[in-house]
């Protein structure tokens, strides 16, 4: 009897769900048949000057930033579960009809999207750490004018400690790991692929996109709406040093600015309260009548 009854529990859990997905904002409604592209779509959103809530049901969290969104998904539904998706992104839904009562067969396992989950698990938690530091680099030197050559040395102290660090949590797990009978050279390999694959390596190592301040440079272009400040040149101090000074194109500025669908889309249709423009009336003419109009000019 408790048996008949787990095997008809575990023919329920184990079925094959195909889902249609969409967007949930009424002027989009795009369709995606996975999820990965779902939330890649929303991303792009999020970029636009968009407010995106998390797409899995029961979670109510709201998103501004890519980078914030990126990692509440790899940290908080890693398991990228498409039944536990919220109602308002689904579009279509289609269950493969289960088995008879006497039948016991389970579905094979879906390898290639556990697989493809996993990998895009871990890109998505590399651009998420090298879109992170590429922010806390150009915070630095935006916000806290902190100059470009000193930020350089910053990320080279940064890889210079991030060795440190790989060198000792690498010294204390083959201590450990000897107590098994793991060999060196497989403790060799599984520090040097660790140190490889970690994500400060990818962003501030070799070729990473955040090594110098032209890749740095490149790297806020192509992700943000960067508009790069223009330095002038005025001339010599009393002791023969050069002076300058940035200034940030306005009309650039602007331009970059119309380039997010947001923005664009509330300049060509501006919302504006009727509440607003009434309490402002009806304060206009209390005044007018107890001062004249000679009080406005």
């Amino acid at each position: 009897m408790a048996r008949t009854h787990s095997d008809r529990s575990r023919q329920t859990w184990n079925r094959s769900v195909s889902v249609q997905l969409k967007c949930s904002f009424n002027f989009c409604s795009t369709e995606y048949a996975d999820l990965k592209s779902l939330v890649s779509h929303l991303s792009g959103h999020i970029h636009e000057g968009l407010t995106v809530m998390c797409p899995f049901d029961g979670c109510s969290k709201t998103f501004n930033v890519k980078s914030s969104f990126s990692a509440h998904i790899s940290r908080y539904h890693k398991g990228w579960d498409v039944t536990k998706i919220a109602p308002v992104h689904i579009c279509e839904l289609a269950e493969r009809s289960l088995p008879g009562e006497g039948s016991h067969v389970e579905p094979e396992p879906n390898v290639v999207d556990a697989e493809h989950s996993d990998n895009f698990g871990s890109d998505q938690e590399k651009d998420t750490y090298t879109e992170s530091l590429a922010q806390f680099y150009l915070g630095l030197q935006a916000k806290y004018l902190v100059p470009a050559s000193t930020i350089t040395e910053i990320a080279n102290e940064m890889k210079t400690l991030n060795d440190i660090q790989q060198e000792y949590t690498m010294d204390v797990l083959a201590r450990e790991l000897e107590q098994y009978g793991v060999p060196t050279e497989t403790l060799t390999c599984l520090g040097k692929s660790a140190y490889e694959q970690s994500p400060m390596h990818k962003a501030l190592y070799e070729n990473g996109p955040l090594t110098t301040q032209h890749r740095r440079q490149q790297y806020y272009k192509a992700h943000y709406n960067y508009v790069q400040p223009v330095e002038v040149n005025l001339g010599h101090n009393k002791t023969g040093q050069k002076r300058h000074y940035h200034y940030i194109p306005i009309l650039e500025t602007l331009r970059a600015i119309l380039k997010q669908g947001g923005a664009a889309q509330h300049s060509s249709n501006p919302h504006v309260e009727d509440d607003v423009l009434s309490d402002c009336m009806t304060v206009l003419k209390m005044l007018t009548m107890q001062y004249g109009n000679w009080y406005f000019f």
